[in-house]
């Protein structure tokens, strides 16, 4: 009977994340009336792609750590090179991760509903905020990729 009652509550759970229509949830709709509603589109897509890139970021500082501990501190020559190379690379990752989650922190979305002529600044200003936190995590991808296949 407890199983039939979590089936239910998942299964109502999944038909209501599944619901379409015009207006989002989360508070712009997808054909915006606005400058405002533009721009507040534009920052939640520069969200949407930076984010969708946090697992690979972690799965790398994860992958990178352990050739670190691999390589050891005593690495001499040639390895101490690599290692160099590992730990900045680590670093680039973390400062990626830590300015995203910043950039979270300090986005105010009552701001971005504001419906005063600051709202458009607001959002011009948090658009370019995601947009240069978004290349920060694609550089630091792309430099992990390429330390990582040698």
């Amino acid at each position: 009977m407890q199983n039939l009652f979590v089936c239910a509550v998942l299964c109502l759970f999944i038909l209501s994340c599944g619901e379409s229509g015009s207006e989002r949830k989360d508070g712009y709709s997808e054909t915006p009336k606005s400058l405002g509603d533009s721009l507040f589109h534009s920052v939640m897509e520069g969200h949407d792609e930076a984010m969708a890139k946090m697992g690979k970021l972690k799965s790398y500082q994860l992958q990178i750590s352990k050739k670190i501990d691999s390589l050891g501190k005593k690495a001499s020559g040639e390895a101490k090179l690599v290692l160099d190379s590992l730990r900045r690379t680590n670093a680039d990752l973390r400062a990626a991760e830590e300015k995203m989650n910043e950039w979270m922190d300090k986005f105010s979305v009552d701001s971005a509903q504001s419906e005063t002529g600051n709202r458009v600044k607001y959002l011009r200003v948090q658009e370019d905020q995601v947009e240069a936190v978004k290349q920060k995590i694609l550089r630091a991808l792309g430099k992990a990729d390429s330390v990582l296949r040698k």
